[in-house]
């Protein structure tokens, strides 16, 4: 039986993208942030855990905590995150996988009404390694087609 990762998920719709790049703090040299505006992406995740989640819509933000704090880290080179909503909340990427990979297609198809990824890219400049630009890739995520793990 073959083993999902999360590399076997594509966009099947892709809803929002954002760009943004990464900013040195003025007071601290040691600190910064990527600045992006994600706003739009978030409110998507919070309006669709008030119409799916009946239970523990609050998990989004618990998921999302990681994901913020990844941008005040200038070593972050970027992620997929997904987002699958059921009734009794949102899984994220670990999650989803141990349905579909610990009880199989069906009970992940019956559980998760919707799906969602989150592709963060980060770009760095090779001759200046504090120019840094950042992209968020956001919509409906699936299976993709070819989920062999041994296809090229």
């Amino acid at each position: 039986m073959q083993k999902y990762t999360i590399d076997n998920f594509r966009f099947e719709s892709v809803l929002e993208e954002s760009h943004g790049s990464w900013e040195q703090s003025r007071k601290d040299p040691d600190k910064g942030m990527f600045v992006v505006n994600y706003s739009s992406i978030l409110t998507f995740l919070i309006q669709t855990a008030g119409r799916i989640c009946r239970r523990y819509a609050s998990d989004l933000f618990i998921d999302w905590l990681s994901i913020d704090k990844a941008l005040y880290d200038k070593a972050y080179g970027g992620g997929r995150y997904l987002f699958g909503f059921r009734e009794d909340g949102i899984d994220h990427a670990e999650y989803v996988l141990g349905r579909i990979n610990g009880f199989g297609m069906e009970h992940f198809a019956n559980e998760i009404q919707e799906l969602y990824m989150l592709d963060v890219k980060v770009d760095r400049a090779e001759r200046y390694p504090d120019d840094m630009d950042i992209s968020m890739c956001f919509g409906r995520a699936c299976l993709a087609a070819n989920t062999d793990s041994r296809a090229a």
